[in-house]
């Protein structure tokens, strides 16, 4: 994500930071997944939304692992598998529920 660029990493902050991007990210994910509305176009925009976010999730847990600072975030492993599940299902899921209400 190009905005956790503009500012150097360091041992100390790198694990403060990582874990701060990873909780933001996951818990906008999270949100958008959770959003409810009655107008079927709507819920998909939000779970369309939710995609997106799990996407740039995959995408940051990506680039940390290409990195040096893999190991300032102590659940990694854990926060890829769940990443790369949403990025899967989530398309399905938007599928369904337009097949639902055509």
């Amino acid at each position: 994500m190009e905005y956790i660029k503009t500012f150097e990493l360091n041992d100390d902050s790198a694990s403060d930071v990582i874990q701060s991007q990873c909780n933001l990210i996951f818990g906008i994910a999270r949100l958008y997944g959770k959003l409810e509305h009655p107008k079927r176009e709507i819920r998909i925009e939000y779970m369309r939304q939710s995609l997106i976010w799990y996407e740039k999730a995959l995408d940051y847990l990506k680039e940390i692992n290409q990195g040096k600072y893999k190991s300032a975030l102590p659940d990694f492993d854990e926060h890829l598998r769940i990443a790369n599940e949403m990025v899967g299902l989530l398309p399905m899921r938007i599928s369904q529920v337009n097949a639902e209400m055509s």
